[in-house]
């Protein structure tokens, strides 16, 4: 979706080391003022800036170093936020924005944390740049003598990296009963995670007119993420944004980190010389693949994240894998319900093939505990699956039925 024009970019994220702190760096575009809070234990750092949003590629997500455990970011209306969780109580030794540089097209705010306790308890700090501020390093500003912390930014859309392992695991893990969606997290609405296939040197199919099916994806993709967004009904995330590669795995990956509710995956085929073939069609996981992966990830060394909130790490291999095969067929559940909305909602906007409702073993659709579908928008080797699939109309089209097959899905109500 593009930035309106009071809207703030953040375009990268870095964790550091820098002599004993660990430092925490957002590249902005502008000059804008920002607000840096820990929590009243001293083990969350929250950073706000108002008019802004995250604009960060996959590719381009840190992974915690130093005292950061754990981080999450969020974007409302009004700010967008980071959240991290410490390993410890700490304070915060430096905040400051800095000017663009020779290194650096950015304004940074780097925010610079240390182990201890802090004095008195650290308060709320509102940074901007003065005029004729250089890119050398400062002082450590002091806080305000009196202040308070500001509330967290109720969120729109989340992405989270966590270096701490999961939670244990429970007694028992049931099987599931219903196809309905589990409920979002209070205060959240559902985070639809969208994934345009192939990118960067991988075009995937190509159709008679040389049409590429990585650029159908992606402007399908963001067609259906302006739709969602639109409603007001959903948070999205796509896996990627640009033409690049992104390994099939990380992909499913993104989407578990992320918190993903249902995990799109969106593609078109080409049968060569069989240009007869048209039509959509919707994947999701085969019995024969979820056993076979619930197998694989049993035999995993690392085991603490393959379901979340699970840690199989103690458990023995035959364990492991009735509960990872529990929550595959669980999610495998969830994705079949989704599936179903979505092929009666596509019936009304496009052909379909004749077995519309299939099953496989896609990497993408192996996700142990977030509901999968791929997508197939029809047959690039078709001249008139072809031109619908290159027709910007026929992408909204597209995007209005997956919106209804979600709000079907999730049970929501209005247009």
């Amino acid at each position: 979706m593009p930035a309106r024009a009071a809207e703030t970019l953040i375009s990268g994220l870095r964790f550091g080391m820098h002599d004993a702190h660990t430092r925490i760096v957002l590249d902005l575009d502008a000059n804008v003022p920002s607000e840096t809070n820990l929590s009243p234990d001293r083990t969350k750092l929250e950073v706000i800036v108002p008019q802004a949003r995250w604009a960060i590629g996959l590719g381009k997500l840190p992974r915690p170093r130093g005292l950061v455990a754990a981080w999450t970011t969020s974007t409302s209306p009004g700010a967008a936020s980071l959240s991290v969780d410490l390993k410890g109580a700490a304070r915060m030794a430096r905040t400051e924005l800095l000017l663009p540089s020779a290194d650096s097209r950015f304004y940074r705010l780097v925010i610079d944390v240390t182990p201890g306790r802090a004095p008195t308890l650290a308060l709320p700090k509102t940074v901007a740049l003065p005029a004729g501020k250089t890119d050398a390093s400062p002082p450590a500003i002091p806080p305000p003598p009196t202040s308070k912390l500001v509330p967290p930014v109720k969120a729109k859309g989340t992405v989270q990296i966590a270096a701490a392992p999961a939670a244990r695991m429970p007694e028992a893990l049931q099987p599931p009963a219903r196809k309905d969606p589990p409920p979002a997290p209070s205060g959240l609405k559902p985070l639809i995670v969208i994934d345009p296939g192939h990118g960067g040197r991988d075009p995937g199919a190509i159709g008679a007119d040389k049409t590429l099916e990585k650029t159908v994806t992606l402007r399908v993709a963001k067609a259906i993420r302006s739709r969602l967004e639109k409603s007001g009904r959903y948070r999205v995330a796509m896996t990627r944004e640009t033409d690049v590669a992104v390994p099939l795995r990380q992909r499913i990956a993104f989407a578990r980190s992320a918190g993903g509710s249902i995990f799109i995956s969106i593609h078109a085929d080409s049968l060569g010389r069989n240009s007869e073939m048209r039509g959509a069609s919707v994947y999701t996981l085969s019995d024969r693949a979820s056993d076979s992966e619930a197998a694989s990830l049993a035999q995993k060394e690392n085991k603490a994240d393959i379901v979340s909130g699970l840690d199989l790490t103690d458990q023995d291999p035959i364990v492991s894998e009735i509960l990872i095969d529990l929550a595959l067929r669980d999610a495998t559940n969830r994705s079949i319900g989704f599936a179903d909305h979505l092929v009666a909602e596509l019936a009304k906007v496009t052909p379909l093939v004749k077995r519309t409702r299939r099953f496989a073993g896609f990497v993408v659709l192996k996700s142990p505990d977030t509901p999968s579908v791929l997508l197939e928008l029809g047959f690039l080797s078709n001249r008139s699956d072809e031109r619908r699939l290159t027709d910007p109309a026929h992408h909204r089209k597209v995007a209005n039925a997956t919106l209804k097959a979600l709000d079907a899905y999730f049970g929501a109500v209005g247009g």
